[in-house]
């Protein structure tokens, strides 16, 4: 049986506006449905694709679009490789006056005919979006009354489209506006409560300290003085870790990778935790032969004090705590392990959103920073951090830090000290 209908592509310039009708259908179907799958191809696709491919060869022109801007103006789309016509001001000035009357204007119509194209406005179903500009080569005379009314039901398609499409931007921004707008509550709130209590603490112990510290024993009053140090401590950590977070989320953090082993950001980390330590254990695991790494010592150590303060507030007092860091195909992998209550199921991921209190975490205090503070720091440095439940009971979080390049060589101490031998700066 002989095919009733054929299509055939009369001139090669014409493939690229075809492969566009076949290929576009593939992203619109939900927004079609199945059953208007093919119409609404052709309703995206005609306009799309002959503004992409097809003018040149169709109307033997070439097309500019002007789209709404700011205070009524408009805007030239992609000036830098715009038509040069349509750089002139005088024919801005057509392309203004079509957009605020909403009528075509320019070549072929009877309205600024000098122009050197032809103008349609381009009006969805909200109002005008922008205009069209269609500039026909030398010779190809006015346009007539078909090819009129065949570039009309263009532009008035191209323009739903583009409608659609800033349509889906205004919801984008929307979105964004709501979620930055819960951020905002979700800081005010975190830090309303974590400040408050740490404040009413502090007050209350110096002005017990006030009223009555020579009636105290010394014992009372080191508690007293203890409490106003430790509550103070905890608004610095909070504050600390909000102006990190912000320079983070910035982008104005420049790391400064310096090679350094790895077991010194630990004694860092933990002698600034040494109050709360106080007696615990603390089991430090770092093999003798372990390289240098690349890293902001200041940053991962931030990584290192919000993890363990992490596994000191919810491990059992006199429960140990182990920290660890071995060599994992080309990365280094460093660990901190508790013996606290874990994880709850679901929340291995979620631990490290912003202001995500875990379920052991909502009876205590903390703004739920600590954790999206250290997986933030972690992947500036290209590295990957998770959470999971340790057999036996207690939480394992793991971090990676990539090795980018070879450590530098460093001389061996016997050799520094032999005539000749020169020492290397490993800065």
């Amino acid at each position: 049986m002989s095919p009733a209908t054929l299509i055939k592509v009369a001139r090669p310039g014409f493939w690229p506006t075809h492969l566009w009708f076949f290929l576009l259908p593939l992203g619109q179907r939900e927004m079609f449905g199945r059953p208007g799958f093919w119409l609404g191809c052709a309703y995206v696709c005609f306009p799309l694709g002959l503004l992409l491919y097809g003018w040149n060869d169709l109307f033997d022109a070439e097309t500019a679009v002007f789209l709404a801007g700011d205070e009524e103006g408009l805007l030239l789309r992609g000036e830098a490789e715009a038509p040069a016509f349509a750089k002139e001001a005088k024919e801005a000035a057509v392309a203004q006056w079509v957009h605020q009357h909403s009528q075509p204007a320019g070549q072929g119509t009877s309205t600024l005919s000098g122009a050197a194209a032809l103008y349609l406005p381009l009006t969805g179903s909200r109002g005008p979006v922008g205009v069209l500009a269609i500039h026909f080569a030398p010779g190809a005379g006015d346009p007539g009354t078909d090819r009129m009314h065949l570039l009309e039901a263009f532009a008035s398609q191209t323009a739903l489209a583009l409608e659609r499409a800033l349509l889906a931007r205004e919801a984008h921004r929307q979105r964004l506006a709501v979620e930055g707008e819960k951020l905002r509550n979700a800081i005010l709130a975190a830090v309303s409560h974590d400040l408050r209590t740490p404040l009413a603490s502090i007050a209350g112990a110096a002005s017990s300290l006030e009223a009555s510290g020579e009636r105290l024993d010394p014992q009372a009053r080191r508690e007293l003085v203890l409490t106003i140090h430790e509550e103070a401590d905890r608004m610095v950590r909070l504050a600390n870790n909000l102006l990190e977070m912000g320079r983070l989320q910035s982008g104005t953090v420049a790391l400064r990778r310096d090679w350094q082993p790895i077991e010194e950001v630990f004694g860092s980390a933990l002698h600034a935790l040494e109050g709360p330590i106080g007696s615990r254990r603390v089991d430090v695991r770092v093999p003798k032969d372990l390289p240098l790494v690349s890293f902001d010592e200041v940053l991962i150590e931030r990584v290192l004090f919000n993890l363990l303060e992490n596994a000191l507030r919810y491990a059992p007092a006199g429960s140990p705590i182990e920290i660890g860091a071995s060599p994992r195909d080309g990365e280094i992998l460093v660990e901190i392990l508790d013996r606290g209550p874990g994880i709850a199921p679901g929340e291995e991921e979620r631990i490290f959103e912003k202001f995500f209190r875990g379920e052991a975490a909502r009876a205590g205090h903390g703004a739920g920073l600590g954790l999206a503070v250290a997986r933030a720091i972690v992947e500036a440095h290209g590295g990957r951090i998770r959470a999971e439940n340790r057999p036996g009971g207690g939480a394992a979080f793991r971090f990676t830090l990539p090795s980018v390049a070879e450590p530098p060589a460093v001389a061996d101490e016997t050799d520094q000290g032999a005539p000749g031998a020169a020492g290397e700066d490993a800065s």
